[in-house]
């Protein structure tokens, strides 16, 4: 699946996060390795976790559902939006 991520947070271990359009709760643990598209989007750290993820990322996320949650066993990021502060 792949979706836009609408709220995250990390709760012990686990990182918890409802996507846009999505019923599901999804549940990561927080150190599962985030996969990039380009192989490393970051500048200087190519090492992603689930616990980097945040708010307004595009993930495609591999998973099992299990009744009302979805726990993650892949997830790659796809885009993230990056906002520029304005200048004075």
């Amino acid at each position: 699946m792949e979706s836009q991520i609408r709220e995250i947070r990390v709760d012990g271990d686990e990182v918890v996060f409802r996507m846009y359009r999505q019923p599901y709760e999804f549940v990561a643990v927080k150190w599962l390795r985030v996969e990039t598209v380009d192989g490393c989007n970051e500048a200087t750290d190519c090492q992603l976790y689930a616990r980097d993820l945040r708010a307004r990322d595009h993930i495609r996320l591999h998973g099992d559902l299990d009744h009302t949650v979805v726990y993650a066993t892949r997830i790659v990021l796809q885009q993230r939006e990056q906002h520029l502060g304005g200048k004075d």
